[in-house]
């Protein structure tokens, strides 16, 4: 009896463990509805061959409108693009006011992705009579997709271009540029320089402003420069320094010639 009531006991404890756990779990909400008839109010139109969707903000339609998308084989991609999405064409042509842009968003066939490519490299086009036209695009990774703002409605199309080439040309595709350099300087060693024309400049003498130097005026030598005088202004004059008075006479005899 005893392991009877235990196992009761753990099955009503299970129970009530699960209910917990299922009460704190909140529902999914449910997807936005889709239908192909909007009107003033906008809405979302998801397409059924294709699932492209188109998201139409309140005030861009005035009245009610039912759109169709539609897959068709042409136009084919832009010239050296691949396409990752069918071309969408989206009906009725209209054009929506300014500032109220619709948002298309179309799914990306990431299996025709080029291997040098990446889906950061998906670009968005529209069709303009016989020519595409880029549009400012995202790409969500998450969901393979990538949308664009539309201000009217016709063909769109998403791909990859062309790998860039970021390297520069080879060096033998680079001479092509230097022959205009070539031919307007001549080469010294092979062209003769050109003779002059010009008559030959006489040089002129130069006249000088200054006047001639002076020959040097010849003078006598002073006495100072004249062996002969030299000395003679140190000598006093006997008479001068005695007065006239005569000179005393020497006692020394002379010796007789």
């Amino acid at each position: 009896m005893m392991h009877t009531q235990l196992r009761r006991f753990t099955w009503t404890l299970c129970w009530l463990l699960g209910v917990l756990y299922l009460g704190c779990i909140e529902p999914e909400p449910p997807p936005a509805e889709t239908t192909n008839e909007l009107g003033p109010a906008g809405g979302v139109f998801r397409g059924e061959e294709v699932q492209a969707i188109l998201s139409i903000p309140p005030g861009a339609l005035t009245q009610g409108l039912r759109f169709e998308m539609l897959t068709p084989k042409t136009p084919e991609a832009p010239t050296g693009y691949t396409a990752l999405s069918p071309v969408v064409q989206i009906e009725p042509v209209l054009t929506f006011p300014e500032g109220l842009p619709a948002k298309l968003t179309l799914p990306l066939d990431l299996t025709k992705l080029p291997d040098d490519r990446t889906i950061w490299d998906v670009v968005f086009f529209r069709r303009d009579g016989e020519t595409w036209t880029r549009l400012a695009n995202t790409v969500e990774e998450s969901s393979s997709s990538t949308s664009a703002f539309i201000s009217e409605t016709g063909s769109f199309i998403a791909c990859v271009g062309p790998k860039r080439r970021a390297e520069s040309p080879p060096f033998e595709d680079l001479r092509e540029y230097d022959e205009p350099a070539r031919e307007r300087v001549p080469d010294a060693s092979t062209e003769p320089a050109p003779e002059s024309t010009q008559e030959p400049v006489k040089e002129k003498p130069i006249e000088s402003s200054r006047e001639p130097a002076s020959e040097p005026s010849k003078t006598e030598p002073s006495p100072e420069s004249s062996p002969e005088g030299k000395g003679s202004e140190n000598v006093p004059d006997a008479s001068a320094e005695f007065g006239n008075e005569a000179l005393p006479e020497s006692s020394e005899p002379t010796k007789d010639d």
